[in-house]
């Protein structure tokens, strides 16, 4: 007799094989190149696109850190199918790509959408969310993602819950389920251009194609780079600061080497590794659609988890010929003359066919009452919780941490002063015995006045 899981994943694998044999005759792309394609779908597509209203929330975690939560529609029913949606590298709610998804996942279903409610979880100094604790987002960082989705079930306590991740985004989705295994009040998952192995990706970064090396590497090096810098008051006691602010040809390869490692407290390799998720499916136990291209920039075919995807009865894995990174713009256009991409079209399909058959919603996690600090803990996971806090608290956190940081700055400075002063004082004595023997000498060579004079000046 089949179990619940065994009729799930049924329907979960027929919708897979179905997909796959309709893909490969109506994905007929606008663009043939790659990298046209990852250029026009990050940079230019949806500038005729209405921009989404959103609701913004703002949620403090135990370590102190600020997370953005952009969630739309605001009035729907608190019952709504919530998708939580995690974007890319360098992305937010406002991404073209996170907005095309929202649009179709928001959209009535009388429209052709899902008429869900989304949830945008913006990642640490990404769309505008000010950094207040000495981090920066990597998927390593699966605790936000706990946190984010605890406030969804606290906000809304029976609504069906999906996860939906972009690239970066995808990893954090995917890490997180193999953490967690069956114990999850997420129903199903969805990730697209996955970037698998973070190692592997470094390389094809650092040494790959040669537009790899002149666009994508610093590209991605100089938007870290800014996050830094507008968010450098959490970041005053990182050794490599300075020399990565001030490095004008940075790479993301040197901002991973230099600085996201060592905020990890660990090496380099090992940080790769640790943040890489392709050794997470093994231990994901509920139905996840992997999306990914063997043309990716930034992540080709060849390092793609396949035997890894084989040995799952959860993980499915659709890759097509063409589509590059987070793109698939198709030949045909929409309503507001736009490419459409592919991908948004299986969103809908896919929450739609896995909403049908789990009619239920998943267990939640308990939570605890608020603590002396209002925050909210998971029970049993004191790293995991949130206190919802205005942009007047977030602000307020922001000039204290400038403030905390302008104090130790004056110190040290008034520290320096002093040694620098006993250090002028010693030296001063050493100089001006100096100055008399040179001035002995000086006062024999025309224009000696002045340079004894100059001496002497130093001195004082």
């Amino acid at each position: 007799m089949l179990t619940t899981q065994d009729k799930i994943n049924r329907v979960f694998f027929s919708f897979v094989i179905e997909l796959q044999s309709e893909s490969k005759v109506t994905l007929e792309l606008t663009c043939c190149s790659a990298d046209l394609q990852t250029i026009y779908g990050s940079a230019l597509y949806g500038r005729r696109k209405p921009q989404i209203k959103y609701e913004r929330k703002y949620i403090i975690v135990p370590d102190g850190g600020c997370i953005s939560i952009d969630i739309t529609p605001i009035n729907s029913p608190p019952e709504t199918p919530v998708v939580i949606v995690l974007h890319g590298i360098l992305g937010g709610s406002h991404a073209p790509y996170v907005q095309s998804a929202v649009s179709k996942i928001t959209l009535p279903s009388e429209q052709g959408g899902l008429g869900y409610r989304a949830m945008v979880f913006n990642l640490r100094g990404c769309s505008n969310t000010p950094i207040t604790s000495p981090l920066l987002y990597h998927p390593g960082m699966t605790d936000d993602l706990r946190s984010v989705i605890l406030y969804a079930t606290y906000l809304y306590p029976n609504a069906k819950l999906f996860g939906l991740g972009f690239s970066l985004g995808a990893g954090y989705l995917t890490n997180y389920l193999g953490e967690q295994g069956e114990d999850t009040p997420l129903i199903s998952g969805l990730s697209i251009s996955n970037v698998w192995d973070y190692s592997a990706c470094s390389t094809e970064l650092s040494s790959g194609r040669l537009i790899n090396r002149i666009l994508y590497n610093p590209f991605l090096g100089k938007g870290h780079q800014m996050i830094i810098s507008k968010n450098r008051a959490a970041f005053e006691s990182h050794p490599q600061l300075k020399n990565v602010l001030r490095n004008r040809s940075i790479t993301m390869s040197r901002i991973t080497d230099e600085f996201m490692a060592p905020l990890s407290g660990t090496e380099p390799t090992q940080f790769l590794y640790d943040t890489s998720c392709s050794k997470s499916i093994s231990h994901i136990r509920i139905p996840v659609l992997c999306l990914n291209t063997r043309d990716d920039p930034l992540f080709p075919a060849k390092y793609l988890p396949i035997r890894q995807v084989r040995d799952s009865k959860y993980v499915c894995m659709l890759v097509t010929e063409k589509g590059g990174h987070l793109a698939w713009l198709q030949n045909k256009k929409d309503e507001d003359g736009e490419f459409e991409p592919w991908h948004t079209s299986i969103i809908v399909e896919y929450f739609r066919t896995m909403s049908k058959i789990t009619p239920r919603t998943c267990s939640r996690p308990s939570m605890s009452q608020p603590d002396e600090n209002g925050l909210i803990r998971k029970t049993g996971r004191p790293n995991v919780g949130f206190r919802e806090v205005s942009l007047g608290d977030i602000t307020t956190l922001v000039n204290n941490l400038k403030t905390r940081n302008d104090a130790i700055t004056s110190c040290q400075l008034s520290k320096q002063d002093n040694e620098s002063s006993q250090s002028l004082n010693n030296n001063t004595i050493f100089y001006r015995s100096l100055s008399k023997k040179a001035g002995t000498l000086l006062s024999r060579i025309p224009f000696a006045t002045y340079y004894q004079r100059h001496i002497v000046d130093r001195t004082v």
